[in-house]
């Protein structure tokens, strides 16, 4: 009786582990997906009118307004980390004192890349959103981050890409415009034939 509990104790053990390395692996290669889908998005463009390919341009651009407003409030809240107490055990390398939880960078950078997704190729919206979300929760299971850390990270990247990605989308497509027309610069932003009807 005793050996068949051992090895069940061992199954279990060894579905923890397994467990436990996903969510280790997929906190940040979940974030890794996000941002090859905005480089997939951005090529895809060139091929689309100029307002297509502006709002892939500024994607990135809304990604790398998340990371600085994400990382101010940071140091402006001043939140230590769950896996920096004593009741926690994190799943993958805690970070120092000093690099403070609320809000999760990599929930706001994930929500951001998932808000200029959908606005570059909305056949992705729900994809990429589906996953932001899930990165998001696994900083959780890592133990790294409180939930309010996650929903305030998810909030940041999805107001700041959206503010990003919208409110820039005119002036944009007017530099599109521009550097479509320019000898060198237009196979940044252009793979001809491109249709501007």
């Amino acid at each position: 009786m005793s050996e068949i509990g051992g090895r069940m104790g061992l199954q279990h053990q060894t579905g923890s582990v397994w467990w436990e390395s996903l969510a280790a692996f997929f906190t940040d290669a979940g974030v890794g997906v996000l941002y090859a889908a905005l480089a997939v998005c951005w090529w895809r463009a060139r091929r689309l009118p100029s307002q297509d390919m502006a709002r892939a341009v500024l994607a990135p651009l809304g990604v790398l307004a998340t990371w600085l407003i994400s990382s101010g409030l940071k140091l402006l809240v001043a939140a230590e980390r769950p896996c920096q107490t004593p009741a926690v055990r994190a799943l993958v390398d805690c970070p120092p004192a000093g690099d403070w939880s609320f809000p999760s960078n990599h929930a706001a950078l994930a929500a951001a890349c998932a808000v200029g997704i959908a606005c570059a190729w909305r056949v992705l919206a729900v994809p990429a959103g589906v996953l932001a979300v899930a990165v998001a929760a696994s900083r959780v299971v890592v133990g790294v981050h409180y939930p309010l850390d996650v929903v305030a990270g998810l909030l940041v990247g999805s107001a700041t890409a959206a503010a990003v990605v919208l409110g820039l989308s005119v002036p944009a497509t007017r530099t599109i415009d521009r550097f479509r027309a320019h000898p060198r610069l237009k196979y940044l932003v252009a793979d001809s034939p491109v249709d501007d009807d």
